[in-house]
């Protein structure tokens, strides 16, 4: 029976900024080979999908944590918000946040970010949805908070320097939106994630649009992810996998843990489905 495949990107093929290893490429390879079907799942804006990703060859994707799915060039499921969001959530969002990033359907619109705070982080042991932040905020190319004019919204991602703080944005938000926080792998972090989108925009959904577009039943679906922005996805696929490396209320609602990202866990978890062989 074919499958339908879905790899969250940042800590689950790759670890922010490098790219997949040749084990967890070929194995994906392999498995489209086989006769499944394979996408990324992932967070990042489609233009944020670098060549060493998509260079591995996939039958789509699904992006901004479930706001938009692509298929063969082709817009085939988009939930996105209003721009009454943004208008709703920033005067909450920004008594607390040290930072933020309003992701739209046309780039990112970030809030001045102060470069001497990566000077009291440790990026090894911060989280990798905090990771890829970082690395994009430093590298890729976005637009000031001040010129954002009424686009399309798909989340807002924040740093914050105090659970407390994440805890009071919470409670103000309303009953329309999911407020996600992203722990760190050691408790001394200076700052950790977190992001705020529309109730029914995450990865579950899409994958479940995903499914209808192509006639698909979810039962024959897999996802793999390792962050709290992958919990949708992990409770909607049919058989779910959490990295090793994962936070640990992904892999309680896994069905299977598989070994880290640094340790080929994709490649390895797909060679015991007995996926990569035709």
């Amino acid at each position: 029976m074919s499958k339908l495949i879905f790899f969250d990107i940042d800590g689950t093929l790759a670890m922010p900024g490098t790219s997949p290893s040749e084990e967890t490429a070929g194995a994906i390879r392999a498995a489209r080979a086989a006769g499944h079907r394979a996408f990324i799942c992932t967070g990042r804006g489609v233009e944020l999908v670098g060549d060493d990703i998509s260079s591995i060859g996939f039958d789509g994707g699904i992006y901004h944590a479930g706001g938009q799915a692509i298929l063969d060039g082709k817009l085939v499921y988009e939930n996105a918000s209003d721009p009454a969001m943004v208008d709703e959530l920033l005067p909450v969002i920004t008594k607390y946040a040290s930072f933020y990033t309003i992701e739209t359907e046309a780039g990112d619109f970030n809030s001045e970010f102060d470069p001497e705070i990566l000077s009291r982080i440790n990026l090894d042991h911060a989280n990798t949805e905090l990771q890829r932040m970082i690395h994009l905020v430093l590298t890729q190319k976005h637009f000031p908070a001040s010129a954002y004019r009424g686009e399309k919204v798909y989340k807002i991602f924040f740093f914050l320097e105090h659970m407390e703080d994440y805890l009071a944005i919470e409670k103000q938000i309303g009953p329309d939106y999911l407020a996600v926080s992203f722990q760190n792998m050691t408790s001394d972090m200076p700052i950790f994630g977190a992001e705020i989108c529309r109730k029914d925009v995450n990865k579950g959904s899409a994958i479940e649009g995903v499914c209808r577009y192509l006639g698909a039943d979810i039962a024959d679906t897999i996802a793999f992810g390792d962050s709290m922005n992958d919990m949708a996805m992990i409770r909607t696929a049919g058989l779910s996998v959490a990295m090793g490396n994962s936070e640990q209320r992904i892999k309680d609602a896994a069905d299977i843990v598989c070994e880290s990202c640094a340790d080929n866990g994709i490649a390895k978890e797909l060679e015991r489905l007995g996926l990569t062989r035709p």
